[in-house]
């Protein structure tokens, strides 16, 4: 009586008879059963037997597709009958399956060799199994044990879930002050009754997150001076944002309008950016020499003497290259009042040395001392003011 008990639920899981095959139905439903008419050519009906018994007729037309049970899981159903309740038994039949590739059928004998024999290693590392702290665990079990939680295919904990949402929250509101500074810029520019309410919004941003929103619009070229103050005066207030000091400190060298510029520098020299100071300093060494005497200018108004001197000294005269010559006919003059025209040969680049009027003023400004442009009087009065009193910088014998 337990064998015939158990060979029933062995049926129950495993389903269907030994010729079962599978009809899909054109509405979306399916019939599983034996195919009762196999050689009808052609096909105008399929009369089935259906599994839970009985008999079926169906026309063609409502009938999308046969799919038939392969010819090892009718083997596996066979055999299924004939194998007896233990240990043995299951593991042999779950390595047959395994061989087979019938994994669902795999699984339910190797759970029936843990249900004979909870220590049998084998079926557990097959089942996903692992021993820690001495207990059987899957690895979703013990995730699950350490607080991890399941989201989107990976482990993440709580708190990971939650930056990620922050961060996406953030994300959006990103998104909608880009929406809003947009629409409220619009207001401004076609000058009509909305002017003043597009200003005034624009002028009353505290929310740091409008900031990268804002910094696309400083960059822009085409604005009016007066928005673009605006846009200086709404970037100053985020002393710690990257977005508002990369835009600021793009303006301070980059931008046309020379007041623009300058308040740029002023607010950046008010939050006494670090990493500003150090876009200027690299700007120093740019091949384009108004860039150099820009970077000076700029860091003359950050009034860091202590990160500025010694590069500015070094950038009080710069070589540049400049291209001369090529193309066009040029007029010639010999002696006796001789003269002709003569074509232009290739183009030459010459290096050329600057001495750098606002490098100087910077470093005038900065110190307070001026040895002009004789860089080694610098170098030798930085050494000075940068040793210790007590120090004896004579060579002693």
């Amino acid at each position: 009586m337990f064998r015939y008990a158990v060979i029933c639920l062995l049926f129950s899981v495993a389903s269907t008879s030994a010729q079962a095959d599978v009809f899909l139905l054109a509405n979306g439903g399916r019939v599983e059963g034996k195919l009762l008419n196999p050689r009808e050519t052609p096909r105008r009906v399929y009369v089935v037997q259906p599994t839970d018994g009985g008999s079926l007729t169906l026309a063609r037309s409502d009938v999308a597709e046969v799919v038939a049970k392969p010819d090892v899981y009718r083997s596996y159903q066979a055999a299924l009958p004939l194998m007896v309740d233990t240990e043995a038994a299951h593991w042999d039949m779950a390595e047959k399956c395994r061989k087979a590739r019938l994994d669902d059928e795999r699984n339910f004998h190797l759970e029936q060799v843990l249900r004979h024999n909870a220590e049998h290693a084998e079926a557990r590392y097959a089942l996903g199994y692992s021993k820690l702290d001495g207990k059987w665990q899957k690895q979703d079990d013990w995730m699950v044990d350490q607080g991890y939680v399941r989201h989107r295919g990976a482990w993440k904990l709580p708190q990971e879930l939650a930056i990620g949402q922050r961060e996406k929250d953030y994300d959006e509101q990103i998104i909608e002050w880009k929406k809003r500074v947009k629409l409220w810029r619009s207001w401004v520019l076609k000058g009509r009754d909305r002017v003043g309410e597009g200003a005034a919004n624009l002028k009353a941003i505290r929310d740091p997150r409008a900031s990268a929103a804002i910094a696309a619009l400083l960059k822009k070229e085409g604005d009016p001076r007066a928005l673009k103050e605006l846009y200086v005066t709404v970037l100053a207030r985020f002393r710690n944002d990257g977005a508002a000091i990369g835009a600021l400190t793009w303006a301070g060298l980059h931008e046309r309008d020379r007041q623009v510029r300058e308040k740029a520098l002023e607010a950046l020299a008010d939050g006494g950016s670090p990493l500003a100071i150090e876009v200027f300093i690299k700007t120093l060494e740019d091949d384009n020499n108004a860039m150099v005497h820009r970077a000076a200018i700029a860091l003359s108004h950050m009034k860091n003497a202590k990160m500025s001197t010694l590069p500015l000294i070094d950038a009080l005269i710069t070589e540049h290259k400049r291209t001369v010559g090529g193309g066009g006919i040029q007029p010639t003059f010999g002696s006796g009042g001789t003269g002709g025209l003569s074509v232009g040969g290739k183009p030459k680049v010459i290096k050329e040395k600057h001495r750098n009027e606002p490098v100087l003023h910077a470093l005038v400004a900065l110190t307070g001392a001026n040895h002009g442009f004789d860089q080694a009087k610098w170098k030798k009065w930085y050494v000075l003011q940068n040793t210790p009193q007590n120090v004896n910088l004579r060579r002693v014998e």
